[in-house]
């Protein structure tokens, strides 16, 4: 099913005219997924045909190509002879869609396309297409080789979450709490109102009783940094939200699926991230399914973007050294070796 599909996306690829507009570095690429139409980006070596490439998958945040961590990953992966694909994200920049309502699968089934595309081309080695998952991205990567694993040759995760979104979000909360010293009683209030409003979405609350509970604290200096989904605003309808829809994936049932080479790469200072909790997670799956073929990396000062002293307002955000040479060294390593 999956290979007609793709035939067909593929077909629509060139239908759409793949190549909108490219210089000798850059190539400007359009690409069908489902009923939308992607634009991206080719970053181009200056070696010989066919390279290898990666393609990014977006963090939550950014769903625009022109990203200062995608922008570094595709300079530092020039040096080194790889290709690096960015796209905007349905919704976002020249891509059409809506990513309000796209759910994580659909939006891994957008980087399947931009797979599918990308390997027809004579340029690019079929067989060394790799993917590079930021944050969400992290969840993305997986999901996407769940789907189609043949097409998929490695991955490098950066700031890969092992827990649920919901999970993930209390602790982001927490740690941001503890950061500004707020008191251990606004802490558990936090964590209580992310409780109710998880309820009310999973439909074992009642909404105006829930939405009257979070009133009560909008005024406190604190509440924005509760992160509630839309703002703690309790919409009639939650089948049209996200959050529904995301809140309770479970990382953990597609990172077992996982059997290709892979780098996790995670800033020792994350506020976002429970990184141990993470990183135990996809031990485990990888000790149940016997894959050894992984690297984890945890990065001295780096926050969840990898940028130098990031949660302490940096005057200038540099993206890590450490980061940059070891994902090098990584990825060229990688490429010496069969795989």
């Amino acid at each position: 099913m999956y290979k007609r599909l793709y035939q067909i996306l593929f077909l629509l690829c060139l239908a759409i005219g793949s190549s909108l507009a490219q210089s000798n570095s850059e190539e400007q690429i359009a690409f069908a997924s489902g009923n939308e139409t992607l634009v991206g980006y080719l970053s181009k070596p200056s070696t010989h045909s066919p390279f290898p490439v990666i393609v990014v998958l977006h963090s939550a945040s950014h769903g625009h190509h022109d990203n200062d961590l995608y922008n570094h990953l595709e300079a530092t992966m020039k040096e080194i002879g790889v290709g690096v694909f960015t796209y905007d994200r349905r919704g976002s920049g020249q891509s059409t869609g809506d990513f309000r309502t796209a759910s994580l699968e659909t939006l891994a089934k957008d980087a399947l396309s931009a797979i599918h595309c990308l390997k027809e081309r004579k340029d690019i080695d079929p067989n060394r297409i790799g993917l590079y998952g930021i944050s969400q991205g992290g969840w993305l990567a997986p999901l996407a080789y769940s789907m189609d694993s043949k097409n998929i040759s490695f991955m490098v995760l950066v700031s890969s979450s092992g827990v649920s979104p919901a999970r993930q979000m209390e602790y982001s909360a927490v740690t941001t709490l503890k950061r500004d010293n707020r008191s251990d009683t606004i802490i558990e209030t936090a964590k209580y109102l992310r409780n109710i409003t998880n309820e009310y979405y999973r439909g074992n609350r009642d909404r105006e009783r829930t939405q009257k509970e979070i009133d009560q604290y909008r005024g406190a200096p604190w509440f924005s940094d509760v992160y509630l989904p839309w703002r703690g605003n309790l919409p009639e309808d939650v089948g049209v939200t996200k959050w529904i829809h995301e809140m309770d994936f479970n990382p953990k049932e597609y990172f077992g699926a996982v059997n290709v080479p892979i780098l996790l790469v995670y800033g020792e200072t994350d506020r976002w991230v429970p990184i141990q909790e993470s990183i135990a997670v996809w031990k485990d799956v990888f000790s149940n399914n016997s894959h050894d073929a992984y690297d984890i990396l945890k990065v001295h000062r780096a926050g969840h973007m990898m940028i130098h002293d990031e949660d302490n307002n940096p005057e200038r955000e540099v993206i890590s050294e450490v980061y940059t040479n070891q994902l090098k060294t990584w990825v060229l390593n990688l490429l010496k070796t069969s795989f």
